[in-house]
């Protein structure tokens, strides 16, 4: 991240929170210059009609997505009974 030891251990929560997301965003950027790279050479050795990944959907964290209320209540049952307890 372009800091010292001292300096990192110097931040406060807000600088480490800003330096984490700044740091991300760099990350992610670098990602989608990859997935340019790999999208064009798909599109090039590809069928006509194929569709082509858009470069962002060849990494993971563009597939997540939130959990629906429904699959929160399944896990939490799954480790606890129909009556509250642990199971």
């Amino acid at each position: 991240m372009g800091l010292s030891e001292e300096e990192f251990w110097n931040l406060d929560a807000r600088e480490l929170a800003v330096l984490r997301s700044t740091y991300e965003e760099a990350e992610r950027r670098a990602d989608l210059r990859a997935g340019m790279i790999v999208s064009v050479l798909t599109a090039i050795h590809s069928a006509k009609g194929t569709r082509i990944r858009q470069p962002a959907e060849w990494f993971a964290w563009h597939r997540k997505r939130e959990q629906t209320v429904e699959e929160m209540y399944a896990v939490m049952k799954s480790f606890m009974g129909e009556n509250g307890k642990p199971n």
